[in-house]
């Protein structure tokens, strides 16, 4: 997950990665210590550090909620230590090259090809290009107000929803640095869905990196 959980997928997280292993014990019951347990089960399970912050801000909100009623008397998920979050260095000789963005561009068509070109020249997740309006361009820079993200609803159905971007609150932004020759692309936003007679409303972030994919391939062939 790249932002913090929804209703629904707070439901989903406590159902399927909380109860089964807490749901025997009462919320007083539930420890600091209980919780990191829970966090190296999840490690143990497969779960990367970004899984783990997204199922422990769903769980840290249970309790909140808990505390605020006076249910119980403190948060134990707050007093948690996390498992570390180790940062990869990124290695710039592993980074694509101009010609290789211009083959991934061109391979995944017309429709697509901007948020390509925003991703390499903006740092852009792809949630985050997929979400891009012509009046977020001006001077130079990009205003991100919003994402689009992947949720399961509780029928295990995937779905795209608006979402603020990851590390933000609701109505909080972030400015990018753009170059002067992208200026070129901007009326060419919001990237339309496809199939959709022009209709706006983005793409899926699957369908996107299927795609992208499909180009790298062919790059690397």
């Amino acid at each position: 997950m790249d932002t913090p959980p929804g209703r629904g997928d707070c439901r989903r997280i406590l159902r399927l990665h909380v109860l089964p292993h807490l749901g025997r014990k009462t919320m007083a019951q539930v420890t600091a210590a209980g919780v990191e347990e829970l966090y190296a089960r999840w490690a143990k399970a497969g779960a990367k550090p970004n899984t783990i912050e997204a199922r422990s801000i769903a769980l840290s909100s249970l309790f909140s909620h808990a505390v605020r009623h006076k249910r119980i008397a403190n948060n134990p998920v707050q007093e948690a230590e996390k498992p570390a979050n180790l940062v990869v260095p990124v290695d710039e000789r592993g980074l694509p090259g101009l010609e290789e963005i211009q083959a991934i561009a061109h391979s995944i068509g017309p429709r697509l090809e901007p948020a390509i070109w925003l991703m390499a020249c903006g740092g852009l997740r792809i949630g985050e290009s997929l979400d891009v309006f012509p009046e977020d361009f001006q001077d130079g820079t990009l205003r991100l107000r919003r994402q689009i993200v992947r949720y399961r609803d509780m029928d295990g159905v995937y779905a795209a929803r608006y979402a603020s971007l990851k590390h933000r609150k609701e109505g909080e932004w972030r400015d990018v640095p753009l170059p002067e020759f992208f200026a070129a692309y901007a009326d060419r936003f919001p990237i339309p869905a496809a199939g959709a007679g022009g209709r706006l409303g983005g793409m899926s972030v699957t369908g996107f990196r299927a795609r992208a994919g499909r180009g790298a391939e062919l790059v690397l062939s």
